[in-house]
């Protein structure tokens, strides 16, 4: 199942999730520092979900802020 989630409705989900899509470069909360928040939540399971970064921007230093 595909969803588009926000950050507060990934915290409060009860559902299980496989991987997490992330765009890289969102107008309100950028990738990055959602990826960070996702890292520091205190669910053990919602921190250890896969993320994949993605993004049309093929800079080098976006590639290294991704890793």
């Amino acid at each position: 199942m595909l969803s588009w989630l926000s950050l507060e409705e990934l915290v409060n989900a009860d559902a299980a999730f496989d991987v997490i899509l992330m765009n890289i470069h969102m107008p309100v909360l950028d990738g990055i520092e959602a990826s960070r928040r996702i890292r520091a939540l205190p669910d053990k399971n919602k921190q250890a979900i896969p993320i994949i970064a993605l993004t049309a921007n093929i800079l080098q230093d976006e590639k290294q802020k991704c890793f």
